[in-house]
């Protein structure tokens, strides 16, 4: 009787006061060797560019869920722009086991991509297998531990689609992240402020590009204001802290129900209850919606979107609501207001009350709704993909 009181008396005090449990990091086993070698390696590549062409090329990969999603298809589309160019041989390193829905999804998207798959999971196989190659790719902070030990290659490059260190609260995580930026591999970012950040510890070459767009998006017509209810297109994931989703549940709730039946509020991303975050039944949940065709469908009916991102970036999903013509509703992050101005997206405070404000005026005003969409479209209609593919290509075998 004693043992189960202490038990649950000891439950309780866990929620009260609960500890911080220990970590392990088995994927991050370094040591000096290997940082020695990686240095060693980097000093021969900033003095040497031998490369002619890239004929192969590893990537290291985190767990990936949908091979549409932005960082995911950036990932996929540098690669099969390599293939078009050199006949380049990709070889996909996944930590975990994946499913053979990846590779019939690849071939599938990317008919042109030649590659391979391979598992480091369960001991299958160690870094020590991988080819050689002509140059390696980090995709996160966690797979640049894998590649500060994979020395089989001519260049190193990590690429950085957001500032990974804001992920995590400040302590071990970040700590880490920013450890793997001291690595000195070339950087590749979409961002001003990473570039910024990163050659500041890195002491590295870092390339800054613009994301294309997707121009199925172009196809959709100009906005064209009218009295129907103002109906609003939300990209808003709880799972992921920088789309500040309770802060915007919070103001969204607030709009619904002071506005009643002049406005639509849908929010798109994920599915979720909407009970946990207590919005009323006026404002309708999406779920994912990542089909070409769907995401045309939902725009065309828009006449605004929201999508915020509290990272020094800027999303697909932001270009896509610019692409597709529509009002583009933001809070500043430290990038996006250096790449668009305020006549072509609509930016709002950080505060609630002054936020929901300033949303309201904006539905109150179609006229200008028209003319931001119209502006934010001009501005990222010659952002392609082409263009920008090419050039990361360039980088890559000239730096």
């Amino acid at each position: 009787m004693f043992n189960k009181i202490r038990k649950v008396t000891s439950s309780i005090l866990s929620i009260i006061f609960p500890y911080r449990k220990v970590k392990y990091y088995d994927g991050i086993n370094i040591n000096s060797n290997i940082i020695l070698e990686n240095k060693t390696l980097i000093e021969n590549m900033r003095d040497n560019n031998d490369l002619q062409k890239t004929n192969s090329c590893v990537w290291f990969l985190p767990k990936l869920i949908n091979i549409h999603a932005g960082g995911t298809a950036t990932i996929f589309k540098i690669a099969n722009e390599l293939s078009i160019r050199n006949s380049c041989i990709n070889y996909f390193i996944f930590q975990t086991n994946v499913t053979s829905s990846w590779k019939k999804n690849i071939i599938k998207y990317y008919p042109n991509l030649k590659f391979e798959i391979i598992t480091l999971s369960q001991g299958q196989k160690s870094i020590k297998d991988i080819p050689y190659s002509d140059v390696a790719f980090c995709t996160f902070w966690t797979t640049a531990y894998s590649l500060v030990s994979y020395n089989k290659c001519k260049k190193k490059f990590y690429l950085l689609q957001d500032d990974e260190r804001l992920f995590y609260p400040s302590g071990s995580e970040s700590v880490l992240v920013e450890g793997s930026y001291t690595f000195g591999f070339y950087g590749i970012t979409n961002s001003h402020v990473i570039k910024s950040s990163y050659q500041a510890i890195s002491n590295a070459a870092t390339l800054k590009y613009m994301p294309g767009i997707n121009s199925s998006l172009l196809k959709i017509s100009d906005y064209k204001p009218s009295n129907n209810p103002t109906k609003i297109v939300v990209y808003g994931r709880p799972s992921n802290s920088r789309n500040v989703f309770e802060l915007l549940a919070n103001v969204l709730s607030s709009i619904a129900i002071e506005l009643g039946n002049r406005v639509k509020i849908s929010i798109v991303g994920e599915d979720f209850s909407q009970k946990d975050y207590k919005l009323p039944p006026e404002i309708n949940i999406l779920g994912n919606v990542s089909n070409t065709d769907d995401i045309i469908s939902l725009y065309s009916d828009a006449d605004i979107g929201i999508s915020y991102i509290s990272t020094p970036t800027i999303s697909y999903q932001q270009l896509d609501i610019l692409s597709a013509g529509r009002c583009l509703v933001s809070i500043k992050n430290g990038e996006i207001e250096n790449i668009f101005n305020k006549d072509e997206v609509v930016f709002v405070s950080n505060y609630p009350e002054i936020m929901k404000e300033e949303i309201i005026d904006l539905i109150n005003d179609k006229e200008r709704i028209a003319r931001t969409a119209l502006n934010g479209r001009i501005a990222v209609r010659e952002l392609d993909w082409d263009k920008t593919l090419s050039n990361i290509c360039n980088f890559i075998e000239t730096i």
